[in-house]
């Protein structure tokens, strides 16, 4: 019950055109009834698998949706909220291919640093895995970074090239995290090394043909120092998002 009236009270603060809205609440003895906009009948994983390749179609779409996250983003967290769980089944795709974010049970306020492990694979952040204290808002930045490589590159491309576990536990949390900030750690973090490490697995770039600045983005969300990583305002105005 408690998770619930905290997800209410971060949706009732929200206001955003590509994030879900609350339009009422029911409560009646132990029952809450919630009433949400229509968001789409499908996710965003569902649209992608119904694409070759499990993918997006073109660069421009790969741009065009990651910029609606983007701003979906840089709302939560002008309004001090961390969604904490940014992954292909918390973004919903209506008819006209505008995103909805949705799934907002693991979102707290980003008053502090937390230490507890909450979010969905391949999406989560190295220092979530790791168990260390961390900041919400730039787990999220991390989370659209994965979704961006692979709507590119397809769905389940970071798993596969990099040997990951669809599912993480808390017996291998650490383990995952390592591996994860061990690869990313070796990559020397350049738009043009990315691009090769990327390449030699046959990955995003020779489907797409994907600009430099793609790449230049991911360098500096990819980051396993979350110090070193982007924000949301930053992303929201880089060379590739903001290019027609």
């Amino acid at each position: 019950m408690v998770k619930i009236w905290n997800e209410l009270r971060i949706l009732q603060c929200l206001n955003h055109k590509y994030i879900v809205a609350c339009r009422q609440i029911y409560h009646w003895h132990d029952q809450i009834f919630i009433v949400l906009e229509d968001a789409g009948s499908k996710t965003l994983a569902h649209f992608l698998q119904e694409q070759e390749g499990r993918r997006c179609r073109s660069p421009d779409e790969v741009r065009h949706f990651s910029m609606q996250i983007v701003e979906a983003m840089v709302h939560c967290h002008l309004k001090m909220v961390g969604h904490r769980n940014i992954c292909w089944d918390t973004i919903m795709v209506q008819e006209s291919n505008q995103i909805k974010l949705v799934g907002f049970g693991s979102s707290k306020r980003c008053r502090k640093e937390r230490q507890d492990v909450t979010g969905t694979m391949p999406f989560m952040a190295p220092e979530v895995l790791l168990q260390k204290p961390h900041e919400s808002y730039l787990v999220d930045i991390w989370s659209a970074g994965i979704l961006t490589l692979e709507m590119a590159g397809g769905m389940g491309w970071v798993c596969s090239r990099l040997g990951w576990m669809q599912e993480a536990s808390a017996d291998n949390y650490e383990a995952i995290g390592q591996q994860i900030s061990n690869y990313f750690t070796s990559v020397k973090w350049s738009s043009k090394r990315l691009r090769l490490k990327l390449e030699s697995w046959s990955g995003p770039a020779d489907k797409m043909n994907l600009p430099e600045t793609y790449y230049s983005l991911l360098s500096y969300v990819l980051q396993v120092n979350p110090k070193k990583r982007w924000s949301c305002k930053q992303l929201e105005v880089s060379a590739w998002l903001v290019s027609r």
